[in-house]
């Protein structure tokens, strides 16, 4: 058997050629740019008023002016056209483009009105150009606003308008199977027998991959090893990447390993020196990665967080960081194996509780999960604030 850091070795030297397309602002949401953003004009284009209330010329301040006598009024969107002289101002909005003559933004709220006078109280001092963004303070033309590889997020959609990119060039996402095997099993909607339980992994790896904004088809079959190849065959050159569950171990049935094989996909390992997840199967070929997980829930799902998503988002060139926990209270093993054991996360503190779970069937125990805190092979006793490695299970952080 391989180690853990040893899989994740070769899952990661395996890549998958991403295409990009042309998709509209309004359905780009939750894509990877395949370019990166150039501003177009310097951001803001021009002088920003960032404060309701009067321009001014600064010398006047300097010179101790407190009373102005308002010549106009300037809006946001009208050209600054308006100028003012010695002692004078203009009322001005947030958002104008400020008048060359004004270098200095008093708020309404510092200021007294008499008739056609603003005089400022309270005796507070200005500097130059206070409450103006100057010209290119954010972004100047030419300038990466947003790198290759970048999630789309809200934001990333409002900047897009800002500079003008309705039309984004983004990686197109990979073409996902999730394949369940096993007998025993009956769809989620029906009442299993009493030598059956419902599917319940495909459902998951489905949540865990959107979560990650990745989409990806639904598929079931027995374990009968004819249909499983026929199923390669007519599956394999349909997607960009496989992921299996269950048919991977040492059983009679389980048949996945050699059906993929033997349609040219080749094995990179067969098992891996972990608790749980040991019989996790992994190969490719020049078309399809091929991720085959444990059929029992647990190992499946830690897996999959494991090792199936920060291969996806290493295709965009993003690693999937890694936190730091502290154990919150002592832990042991006594296998040789590395442990990953579901913990919840305490974020005031960065510390982590064991979550209490029956094996690797006990899917029950995962929703009160929000990692799994890796043990090392050589680790056998842990006291309590001591550091770990957590990998993070999408969709359940919260701060």
């Amino acid at each position: 058997m391989i180690t853990p850091t040893e899989a994740q070795t070769i899952i990661l030297s395996k890549r998958i050629g991403l295409d990009a397309e042309l998709v509209s602002i309004d359905t780009a949401l939750h894509y990877s740019t395949a370019e990166a953003w150039i501003a177009d004009s310097n951001i803001p284009p021009f002088n920003r008023v960032m404060m309701d209330g009067i321009g001014v010329r600064y010398i006047d301040l300097l010179n101790g002016t407190t009373q102005f006598r308002c010549v106009g009024i300037h809006a946001a969107g009208a050209e600054p056209l308006l100028s003012v002289k010695k002692d004078e101002c203009l009322e001005i909005m947030t958002g104008a483009a400020c008048p060359p003559s004004i270098d200095v933004i008093i708020p309404y709220e510092d200021l007294k009105r008499k008739s056609d006078l603003f005089e400022i109280e309270n005796g507070k001092s200005y500097r130059k150009e206070q409450n103006i963004q100057l010209i290119g303070a954010e972004a100047k033309v030419g300038e990466i606003l947003f790198s290759e590889g970048n999630i789309i997020d809200a934001s990333a959609i409002g900047l897009a308008a800002s500079i003008g990119k309705t039309q984004i060039l983004v990686y197109k996402k990979p073409r996902i199977l999730i394949w369940t095997t096993g007998d025993e099993l009956v769809a989620a909607d029906q009442q299993p027998k009493a030598w059956q339980i419902r599917a319940s992994n495909g459902h998951a790896l489905l949540a865990l991959l959107q979560s990650s904004n990745f989409e990806a088809d639904l598929f079931h079959t027995g374990d009968n090893p004819e249909t499983i190849r026929k199923s390669i065959a007519e599956k394999a050159h349909n997607y960009d990447v496989m992921i299996l569950t269950g048919g991977v171990s040492k059983g009679k049935y389980d048949h996945i390993p050699e059906a993929l094989q033997s349609h040219g996909i080749s094995e990179h390992f067969h098992r891996i020196a972990q608790k749980p997840g040991k019989p996790m199967w992994f190969g490719s070929n020049e078309n399809t990665v091929v991720f085959g997980l444990p059929g029992n829930p647990v190992s499946c799902f830690m897996c999959m967080v494991r090792y199936v998503l920060p291969w996806l988002e290493a295709q965009y060139g993003r690693t999937r960081r890694l936190h730091k926990m502290k154990w919150k209270v002592p832990m042991n093993k006594s296998s040789q194996l590395t442990h990953y054991v579901p913990v919840r996360c305490d974020w005031s503190t960065d510390e982590i509780h064991p979550i209490p779970y029956r094996g690797s069937g006990d899917f029950s125990s995962l929703v009160h999960a929000d990692a799994f805190a890796e043990i090392p092979a050589d680790v056998f006793e842990i006291a309590a604030g001591e550091v770990c490695d957590c990998y993070l299970i999408p969709g359940r952080i919260t701060f």
